[in-house]
């Protein structure tokens, strides 16, 4: 039997360890990992054949699979996805984030891509930031002219091409499909002027479409004046401040969440435009996030229930195992 690609390896893994190890059956597998039954027994199959399957499921990336389990079943997420760790003797830090960032992105993508080989028209909500970039940026061989992308939120003040705006627009053209944008900054001067534009028909309808989305990729991260999204949001020096007296642990989709997942009280999360946060609650929600500062960003995601997938590396499954 022909040898698998490294992602094909790695799928074939997740069904053994799924169906030997958990013990589901090979429908609760194909519905996991949204794959047909007939491709999940032809993966179960090749475990036998190749050996990979004996008593119990040998692969490099089962420790990895373990721990995933473990975050996943801690922290009230139906799925976790590892990267592999970096081996010793790592490059300098910075090096050490881009590829992270960059890993997270490219397992992101494979989730991403299956979920997409639907028959179906599909609509995916996109975030900003950096590592949904890497995200967008992995997406390879995937020609889906039925897909929307639709940004769920406005645009920040400072683009960087990592914008909900930008990045709809790149996630069309990778994949052959549409773009829906919401032309809005994403955070307006006073609530009664998001409001007043959130009452326009065109603006209204676009965020109607936020809760119709079949999958939303986002990021996460800290709140501080200084962090990335602050600066590239246009966030002041007196908005800094408040967002430290109201203990802000997180940045999700622009909004400002406390450690235990509630909404921080800050005028920003006001005069904020984009996808609600009871519609994200509901929504089918991919979360990623790269590196061991975004531990407790993601911690206060995942008390507020918004991830249903999250995609980290290993650093970060190291802090949330830790604590």
């Amino acid at each position: 039997m022909a040898p698998l690609r490294g992602s094909d390896q790695d799928l074939l893994v997740k069904a053994a360890w799924l169906y030997y190890v958990h013990g589901q059956g090979q429908e609760q597998v194909a519905k996991a990992l949204h794959l047909s039954r007939t491709k999940v027994t032809r993966l179960l199959s090749h475990a036998r054949e190749s050996g990979i399957v004996k008593i119990s499921v040998e692969h490099e990336t089962v420790e990895t699979l373990a721990l995933a389990d473990w975050i996943a079943s801690r922290y009230g997420v139906e799925n976790c996805i590892l990267t592999p760790p970096l081996p010793e003797d790592p490059a300098p830090s910075a090096a050490i984030e881009a590829i992270n960032r960059q890993s997270v992105g490219m397992a992101a993508a494979n989730v991403l891509m299956r979920r997409c080989l639907s028959n179906r028209p599909m609509t995916i909500g996109v975030g900003a930031g950096r590592t949904v970039a890497r995200v967008i940026d992995s997406i390879v061989n995937l020609t889906k002219s039925d897909l929307t992308a639709l940004s769920l939120i406005g645009t920040t003040h400072r683009d960087e091409g990592i914008s909900s705006y930008s990045l709809a627009l790149l996630l069309s053209d990778v994949v052959g499909g549409k773009a829906r944008t919401l032309p809005t900054p994403i955070y307006m001067g006073s609530p009664a002027s998001r409001q007043a534009l959130e009452r326009d028909p065109v603006i209204a309808e676009l965020l109607q479409a936020t809760a119709q989305t079949d999958i939303n990729i986002l990021s996460c991260g800290p709140a501080k004046g200084d962090s990335s999204f602050s600066m590239r949001a246009g966030l002041t020096q007196e908005d800094g401040v408040i967002l430290e007296k109201a203990d802000v642990a997180c940045e999700l989709a622009g909004f400002f969440l406390k450690a235990d997942g509630s909404f921080a009280e800050t005028p920003l999360n006001d005069r904020r435009i984009g996808v609600s946060f009871e519609t994200l609650k509901a929504a089918d929600n991919i979360v990623v996030a790269s590196g061991a500062h975004k531990a407790e960003p993601l911690k206060a995601v995942m008390a507020a229930g918004i991830a249903k997938t999250i995609v980290i590396d290993n650093a970060l499954a190291g802090q949330l195992a830790q604590r």
